[in-house]
């Protein structure tokens, strides 16, 4: 991929009163291409114990961004971001949770080019370029044994 500069990071914190936040971010600056990324990452949660008297319960809310100038071999022009809205309840008597989640995808990208670095301009080939929204609903169960 080429010499290049990467920095990631991320910090979280939950409070005594339930609240929680998470905060992640990265940048991969690969000097003398065009393949470079960044990328955001925010969660705000809750839990609390006063909605059920089965366990506690657990509110979330996160947004992600992403951006790729990309290069040949990759897809490139790549600029996304999703967000979403969760629940989990645990079902402590029995050891089990039950979640659902919401989650909204954004994906906007010029075009996806297939080859490698070094191949001919004639060789590459454009794929197309994605503007959709994809909406992801998740329900399901844990259960610890």
């Amino acid at each position: 991929v080429g010499a290049g500069n990467r920095i990631n990071g991320s910090i979280s914190a939950r409070l005594d009163n339930g609240l929680g936040l998470t905060f992640a971010a990265g940048e991969n600056d690969n000097q003398g291409t065009s393949i470079d990324t960044t990328f955001y990452y925010g969660k705000l949660s809750f839990t609390t114990s006063s909605v059920s008297m089965y366990g506690k319960t657990s509110f979330s809310i996160d947004y992600f961004n992403i951006n790729n100038s990309g290069g040949a071999g990759r897809a490139f022009g790549i600029d996304g971001e999703a967000y979403s809205a969760a629940v989990v309840q645990n079902l402590d008597p029995i050891g089990a949770q039950l979640y659902a989640a919401v989650r909204m995808y954004n994906i906007d990208s010029a075009a996806t080019v297939t080859g490698a670095n070094g191949v001919a301009a004639s060789q590459i080939q454009t794929v197309g370029a994605y503007d959709e929204d994809v909406l992801a609903v998740m329900v399901g169960s844990r259960i610890k044994f």
